[in-house]
């Protein structure tokens, strides 16, 4: 807990958005193939790109690696700290544990780029050096911490932070040098040089560490000093002319020696630079093109991500190609762009709360299975998980198109099934149930029960299950859900579920017993979203006395019907919503109020809420008045050759590793309560730990305990709806807003809504 609570206090200043996000360029022409001649970027001019083409090669991920398949490297560690830095064609990566006695342990981690082999010894700092210190005992009680670390040639430099436990500020900053064997060669103390220097501000400032083969020491962040093999200060770099301070290091030259990159968002400017000797020398001043990380090559050839791409800059002849996109590619988790002696590239990330690699080489590496999805609505959750998902799988490739620019949806369901029909379309949907319906009737869709013999499925709300089904059968996976349901004061409305009666009586009642209910909710304030939540949706679900699907009747031109039409254009009021729902309900103008969406969001509102208030949910006639509101459905294609990957990705979207990504939104009951940690003392709120050591904070009760069983009690109780407006709910919305206007009685809009609703269901 100690250290969670730590990990949330960081505030991280590295958020710049980079040129490359937005800004980028793309040109239909193709570069000309040109012979690779060393070109030196510390002595010659970069050129400028103007266009950026498309690559006249395509780019594939022939490997992948991520540091979960190394494990813990003892029962009950927990990883929490990371460092990672490039040397040559490895890469490294210093995490921190805490052991399950609450003592800290650091192990490094060199993945070969080229092979894609890994291996992990435990760093421990040792030696005459540190028996005057007590860095070792330190490190591991946790009275000091690894702040940074780079490796050049071998070689493990780490910049250790010590505290003073007297005032609990920065006591000690120590450079630690080691050997390629991981032995302590030198320990120094370099907290008075920074601070004459003038980077150290109370427990902050300190930065990262740097080095060169010289033997030269960078230090700092938005300021870096630089000291020399011995640990003496030799200068404070100094930023090119027009810039206010150093942004960060971005790469090393091949020489070794790092490249510092400042950017002038005001100008559009961006400079990288070095050192050459004692003295900066400016390699770029120009056009402003920021990336978290660069890789430099001897034939003048400068690799990049920017947005969700990889690009390669020839600052030679001022040429740029994109050379892959991913959507899932985080650009601020990309730590390293590694080339190999034969042209590949590896791409280290760090997100989640993990570190992965995956490798990228041009031309075709192997037989490659192509999977396409087809959306009509944008997910970016689906469109993340299918680039995971390929960078996992080598030799799989899932990609995600949408509907064309201006297209009606309905119209590019109709030119899909078209396309299905005559052999081709898409493997796979993302679509909103109606769609999904729509596919199924006509027989395109491939039944996925066999799918709930997975044990995952023993974990999904039922609710979301039934959401994806069609005539009885599963055809479509939803991967996202929340909730949606109704908050009451409990002095006003003490039982489980209300009916439409009881809302009416409350309302009209209201005045007498103290209360002035103008509003049923802040989400039901015209007529027409009164007459949705009074009875409109209990229709939907299945659970209304007005009709009854099964049997092809309905009682909509009734006296009961009528009363609910009668008492909506009362109550309706011109206003579409409400943004007041919580200062209305407190004051007694609203009887009720609209909690929900995900676990976020519905404990923000219960907390808001506050003592004295209760679910109950919508009116409804003999169901539960919670709903699971659900995102769309992923289905397969009953035409797919490529079966069998399909079902592999589904199971991918349903299982540990996206679901707790999804957190909040996650579908299953496994992920909410293994993954909730409840407040320890008054005061303190809960958290859902989201992927690996990621968490989401949490508003809840005084006593610091979440409000996760109240929302699991409608996720499991409550069933999903198809919220847009169509079939029955469409014709009655439609005919009860001609009453709600005056141009009939609320009897004769009655009896066209009984009509049109009769021959629906019996047509």
């Amino acid at each position: 807990m100690k250290k969670v609570m730590q990990a949330v206090s960081i505030t991280i200043f590295f958020i710049i958005c980079m040129a490359g996000c937005g800004k980028e360029e793309q040109g239909g022409e193709i570069i000309q193939e040109r012979e690779r001649t060393e070109y030196n970027l510390a002595g010659n001019s970069w050129k400028e790109f103007d266009e950026v083409a498309e690559s006249r090669e395509s780019w594939g991920i022939a490997n992948y690696w991520e540091d979960s398949e190394l494990g813990a490297p003892e029962a009950g560690m927990t990883a929490w700290g990371y460092q990672s830095s490039v040397d040559g064609t490895d890469y490294y990566i210093l995490q921190e544990y805490e052991t399950a006695d609450g003592n800290y342990r650091h192990y490094l981690t060199r993945v070969d780029t080229v092979t894609f082999e890994a291996e992990r010894k435990e760093i421990v700092i040792s030696g005459e050096a540190d028996e005057k210190v007590g860095l070792a005992k330190a490190i591991e009680e946790y009275g000091a911490f690894v702040a940074g670390m780079d490796v050049i040639d071998g070689r493990p430099c780490l910049l250790v932070v010590r505290i003073d436990e007297e005032n609990k500020e920065i006591g000690h900053i120590y450079k630690v040098q080691m050997n390629a064997d991981l032995e302590t060669e030198s320990i120094v103390d370099i907290k008075k040089d920074l601070e004459n220097a003038g980077l150290l501000s109370g427990r902050s400032g300190v930065g990262d560490i740097f080095c060169d083969r010289s033997g030269n020491t960078y230090i700092g962040a938005s300021e870096v000093a630089v000291f020399d093999k011995e640990g003496s200060f030799i200068k404070k770099l100094e930023p090119p002319k027009g810039f206010d301070g150093i942004f960060a290091r971005t790469c090393r030259l091949p020489d070794g020696r790092p490249v510092f990159e400042c950017i002038d968002v005001a100008s559009d400017r961006s400079a990288l630079f070095c050192l050459e000797g004692t003295e900066e020398k400016i390699l770029y001043d120009g056009k402003y093109n920021y990336s978290a990380f660069r890789c430099l090559n001897e034939y003048g050839e400068i690799y990049y991500v920017a947005g969700r791409s990889v690009y390669r800059w020839d600052a030679a002849d001022g040429s740029c190609e994109r050379l892959y996109q991913d959507m899932s590619m985080d650009v601020y988790g990309c730590s390293a762009i590694i080339e190999s002696p034969e042209g590949a590239l590896t791409l280290a990330f760090y997100a989640d709360g993990e570190s992965y690699l995956y490798q990228l080489k041009q031309g075709k590496q192997e037989e490659e299975t192509e999977i396409t999805i087809f959306q009509l609505h944008t997910d970016q959750m689906i469109e993340k998980s299918a680039d995971e998902y390929s960078r996992k799988h080598p030799g799989v490739r899932i990609t995600v198109e949408g509907i064309q620019e201006g297209e009606d949806r309905d119209i590019a369901l109709n030119r899909v099934m078209a396309q299905i029909q005559e052999g081709n379309g898409p493997d796979m949907f993302v679509v909103a149930k109606k769609h999904l319906e729509i596919l199924q009737n006509q027989g395109l869709l491939m039944d996925l029960s066999m799918l709930r013999q997975e044990d995952v499925f023993d974990q999904m709300f039922q609710g979301v299950l039934q959401y994806g089904m069609v005539d009885g059968k599963l055809y479509g996976i939803v991967s996202s859900a929340g909730v949606g349901t109704l908050v009451v004061n409990e002095s006003i409305w003490d039982k489980e579920t209300w009916t439409a009666e009881d809302v009416m009586k409350l309302m009209e009642e209201g005045g007498e017993s103290g209360n002035d209910f103008s509003t049923f909710n802040q989400d039901a304030i015209s007529s027409g979203g009164l007459l949705y939540q009074l009875a409109v949706k209990d229709i939907i679900a299945g659970n209304s006395s007005l009709v009854n699907e099964e049997e092809k009747s309905c009682q909509l031109d009734g006296e009961r019907f009528i009363n609910i039409l009668k008492f909506c254009r009362e109550y309706g009021k011109d206003s579409e919503s409400s943004e007041e729902g919580i200062e209305k309900i407190h004051s007694r103008e609203n009887l009720a109020f609209a909690a929900g969406s995900n676990l976020a969001a519905f404990s923000r509102d219960m907390k808001a809420l506050g003592e004295g208030y209760r679910v109950v949910g919508f009116p409804t006639d003999g169901g539960y008045g919670g709903y699971v509101s659900c995102g769309d459905c992923i289905a397969i294609s009953g035409t797919t050759k490529n079966q069998e990957k399909a079902l592999d990705f589904i199971k991918y979207l349903l299982g540990d590793k996206v679901q707790k990504k999804n957190g909040i939104y996650t579908v299953r009951r496994d992920i909410l309560v293994d993954n909730i940690v409840e407040g320890e003392e008054d005061g303190e709120g809960p958290f859902l730990m989201v992927g690996n050591r990621g968490i989401t904070l949490l508003e809840g009760r005084p006593d610091g305990k979440s409000f996760l069983p109240e929302y699991l009690e409608i996720m499991e109780r409550g069933s999903s709806i198809d919220t847009q407006t169509r079939g029955i709910s469409a014709i009655i919305m439609e005919e009860a807003g001609a009453f709600f206007h005056g141009d009939k009685s609320a009897e004769d809009a009655a009896k066209v809504i009984q009509n049109r609703v009769w021959l629906y269901l019996n047509e």
